[in-house]
């Protein structure tokens, strides 16, 4: 597709394409939380993944973004934390099932997939594989387990694992293994529903809406602030603006960010950068995700 120096131009090219935006949930608080409604029975491949933008390091036993337990007899989780960035599928008589690696960058997109492919725990931060274990578990699969997005009381201990702060976009656990371990161009835009979906939970509805949108044959509802003594809720609606980094080569602010950032919005592809709803109102293209693109470049902030 052919550049132009016009920005109305560039613009108007954008627009041809038809576009639409999730909204995001924030939590912003360690006792925020989603109970999900349902069960996932996970065999020797599946997948568990979301796409999260972390706003503080929290220490300890938090950080939880997905978790699934039944007192001794299951532990299912993804969580980003201080410490580390984690996921895996554990039972009483194996404490191995798992991959992890350090904690992710603050204040940007990442996706991350905990992922079992038969022989292998893999974990992939940004479609990278940034840890690999043997697969020397069964994990455990209960019909009393009890499933969360963000804060979760542990059963068995009664010990509140608090949630992981920052946005959710969506998140998604599977009954395949979804990704290569070769590595990928990482998802940002929501997954659609397909016949391996045990839970695709997304957050498109408006503004003070009371639950999320789930999906799934593992799930049949969802409920905010419940499951624990103290439980509150995210909020549902836009999102921050996404990193100054663009095209995610971890290099900025440098020339290239914007030389893709409007190449993106011409229509050409780039795999590894964001979208073009840069301040994630959910409305683009639009004229103030430029204005917002080149205020957090110079400093401000954005909106």
């Amino acid at each position: 597709m052919p550049h132009t120096n016009s920005l109305s131009a560039v613009i108007a090219i954008a627009l041809t394409t038809a576009a639409s935006h999730a909204q995001i949930a924030h939590f912003d608080q360690p006792t925020d939380t989603i109970r999900v409604i349902g069960n996932t029975t996970l065999g020797s491949t599946h997948t568990i993944e979301a796409f999260v933008f972390p706003t503080i390091q929290t220490p300890g036993q938090t950080g939880r973004i997905f978790a699934e337990q039944f007192d001794a007899v299951e532990d299912k989780w993804l969580i980003a934390n201080a410490s580390q960035t984690t996921g895996g599928n554990w039972n009483n008589s194996c404490d191995a099932s798992r991959a992890s690696a350090g904690p992710l960058a603050l204040s940007q997109w990442h996706h991350i997939a905990y992922m079992r492919s038969g022989n292998t725990y893999n974990l992939f931060v940004n479609g990278a594989l940034v840890d690999q274990r043997p697969a020397t578990c069964s994990g455990g699969n209960s019909s009393s387990s009890a499933m969360t997005i963000g804060a979760f009381r542990y059963q068995f201990q009664n010990l509140l694992h608090q949630s992981f702060i920052g946005y959710i976009d969506w998140l998604r656990v599977s009954s395949t293994a979804r990704y290569p371990l070769t590595g990928f161009a990482a998802p940002s835009l929501e997954p659609v529903l397909d016949a391996d979906t045990l839970i695709l939970v997304t957050f498109n509805d408006a503004p003070g809406t009371t639950n999320p949108a789930v999906q799934g044959s593992s799930v049949t509802s969802a409920t905010v602030a419940t499951g624990f003594s103290g439980a509150t809720r995210p909020d549902f609606g836009a999102g921050p603006c996404d990193s100054i980094d663009f095209n995610r080569n971890d290099v900025f602010p440098e020339d290239q960010d914007v030389t893709d950032f409007f190449s993106a919005l011409a229509g050409d592809t780039c795999p590894t950068c964001g979208d073009i709803d840069f301040n994630n109102n959910g409305v683009y293209p639009e004229d103030q995700d430029i204005i917002d693109f080149f205020t957090v470049l110079a400093g401000g902030t954005c909106g």
